[in-house]
């Protein structure tokens, strides 16, 4: 905040004086202004989420440099504020009056006085104020992903990762888009995304594209015998048999075995079987993406995959039809995460590995 050296304000009581703050009714102290040099500069940039804000606690402060106003007896949030007039999309310079009514803040009983369960005072001031509206320096591109992977001769859209465009002036800004990515050919590729506004400023984002070849599964879909992994037919929905079947078929294909997940990863593992045990999707049925149950756990992860099968009651049968399907291959088989969380309910598997 900028302004010129200016004198001091003076306060004058108005006894009886109130108003409404906070749904509470608080004595106020109404404030004339004497004469100034000048008023106040505030500058707000258009991408502020929450400009009133950063107006009234700009202007508070302004006042406490100017009188003997302790911000420290302030409560900003629970002071208010109002304008006559604001426009954050029109940039420049305007001026507005701004009506601050200022809220003490509580005080504790310390054994000796009283305990004050509302502020204990305000007063409300009028102001007027310079708004320098400022656009930001360049515009906003936000992808959804961070790297995602594809099989050979999968399709990629590109337009599709793209989460979030903004601009401070409020007009989109022109997106293009440089797609290196041969998906005929496995391979670590990029694709370039460019967000320019109407001034010509530019942000820059990128995508990484794995391209992997596909997986060949035999037609038993395992390369070990499951049987001789463990006795009995994995018939009791044992998490942990499942995690030494698939880290058994991955060691027979020179794999490294993967690492169950955590307390918090197995909730949410365990809730993905129970939806999926009536709703057999990838989406929640809440219509969120199967990663939010991992992210309502407090999970930390990065890229993740999930995979669903209801096809028996044993281990064996269930991992072998994950294996004899490509996809699915891809991850019990796949490179992309260190940890797998496997979840079992009402005869549905979910595995998420991250």
């Amino acid at each position: 905040m900028l302004k010129k050296r200016r004198t001091k304000r003076g306060l004058l009581a108005l006894a009886g004086a109130a108003v409404m703050l906070a749904s509470n009714a608080i004595p106020v102290q109404a404030e004339t202004t004497v004469a100034t040099e000048s008023i106040p500069l505030v500058e707000i940039s258009m991408a502020d989420a929450d400009p009133l804000d950063t107006l009234k606690q700009a202007v508070i402060k302004d006042r406490a440099e100017e009188t003997n106003l302790d911000l420290s007896t302030v409560d900003m949030s629970a002071s208010t504020i109002s304008i006559d007039h604001f426009d954050q999309t029109q940039k420049g310079l305007s001026q507005v009056n701004v009506n601050i009514t200022l809220a003490s803040v509580e005080t504790e009983d310390d054994g000796q006085n009283a305990v004050v369960t509302e502020p204990s005072m305000a007063f409300s001031f009028s102001q007027q104020v310079i708004l320098n509206i400022k656009e930001t320096d360049a515009p906003q591109i936000l992808l959804n992903k961070d790297y995602i992977t594809l099989t050979v001769g999968d399709d990629f859209t590109p337009e599709s990762y793209i989460g979030y465009v903004f601009d401070s002036s409020r007009v989109l800004p022109a997106v293009t888009i440089e797609n290196w990515v041969d998906t005929s050919t496995a391979g670590t590729y990029w694709c370039h995304y460019k967000a320019v506004n109407q001034t010509g400023k530019e942000t820059d984002a990128y995508l990484r594209v794995d391209v992997e070849n596909p997986v060949t599964v035999t037609s038993t879909g395992v390369s070990v015998d499951l049987s001789a992994i463990t006795s009995n037919a994995y018939v009791d929905g044992s998490v942990y048999d499942m995690l030494n079947a698939i880290n058994a078929v991955r060691s027979a294909n020179g794999l490294y075995s993967y690492s169950m997940a955590d307390t918090a990863g197995l909730t949410a593992a365990a809730v993905r079987a129970t939806e999926a045990s009536y709703y057999l999707s990838h989406t929640r049925p809440n219509g969120t993406a199967y990663s939010t149950a991992f992210d309502e756990q407090g999970v930390s992860h990065g890229a993740m995959y999930e995979c669903l099968v209801a096809y028996g009651s044993s281990v064996d049968t269930n991992l072998s039809w994950w294996l004899n399907e490509p996809g699915h291959a891809r991850i019990i088989l796949g490179t992309s995460g260190s940890t797998i969380a496997i979840g079992y309910a009402n005869g549905v598997w979910s595995a998420d590995v991250y």
